[in-house]
């Protein structure tokens, strides 16, 4: 699986899982099986982050997301 990205100050790193196994996703909504897929998505603010999560999970009911800070801490959280 990709590494945690390196982060500026205020950006968020955003995972997606399934929501049944918790297995992570890649960013095609794969498995992700191997360290070229990328799992991570990079914001500049926690609060674009959490307007895509939305967005994308009103579209996608199987997937859970986490938003990440720069110092790998769970900022949110949401499974809708």
């Amino acid at each position: 699986m990709e590494s945690f990205p390196l982060l500026k100050h205020n950006q968020v790193a955003l995972l997606r899982a399934d929501k049944n196994t918790g297995i992570v996703l890649d960013d095609q909504l794969s498995f992700a099986l191997n360290d070229s897929q990328k799992v991570f998505s990079v914001f500049d603010s926690l609060n674009d982050a959490i307007f895509f999560a939305d967005d994308f999970l009103s579209f996608n009911q199987k997937v859970e997301v986490v938003i990440y800070s720069d110092n790998e801490e769970v900022l949110f959280h949401s499974n809708q």
